[in-house]
């Protein structure tokens, strides 16, 4: 989204602000423990932290008028080309995708935002109909993804 030059400087310039843990949960819960001021995690792992009474405040970056927007990485299923039982793996992706299934994984402890127009489920937070969602083109981003996981490892794995 920022091109190469402009993300390399911001990830230059973060660095040294920056604590590296080992997954998002482990973000959520030293935010939550008072460790950290603030962390980049996932919504659903942040919202378990919310939900126990913790003292985690979801924030939805860049959201003023000339900002980036939220990234919301949709969750990820598929039928594997070749596998050996592909009717029951479609009647799998079928069920995942239903409205029923979004709604029930919406409401859920986990509280996965549905991609489905027409699941209506109460959300305890807000999806990307309701903040400004980043404009993302996925098939760009796996083009980079190893150029951009090396830069990552040599200036953040030391």
């Amino acid at each position: 989204m920022l091109g190469r030059e402009r993300a390399r400087d911001f990830y230059q310039q973060l660095r040294p602000n920056v604590t590296l843990l080992p997954g998002n949960k482990d973000v959520a819960v030293a935010v939550a423990e008072g460790r950290f001021d603030v962390g980049l995690t996932d919504t659903d792992d942040a919202i378990i932290e919310v939900r126990r009474g913790r003292p985690v405040t979801i924030v939805y970056p860049d959201q003023e008028e000339e900002g980036l927007g939220t990234l919301f990485l949709p969750n990820m299923v598929a039928v594997v080309k070749g596998a050996p039982n592909p009717d029951s793996a479609r009647r799998l992706l079928e069920y995942l995708l239903s409205p029923e299934v979004e709604r029930r994984l919406a409401e859920g402890r986990s509280a996965q935002i549905p991609l489905n127009p027409n699941v209506q489920a109460q959300l305890p937070i807000p999806g990307p109909s309701q903040v400004k969602a980043m404009a993302v083109d996925f098939g760009q981003a796996a083009e980079l993804w190893e150029e951009v996981q090396a830069f990552l490892r040599q200036e953040y794995a030391r």
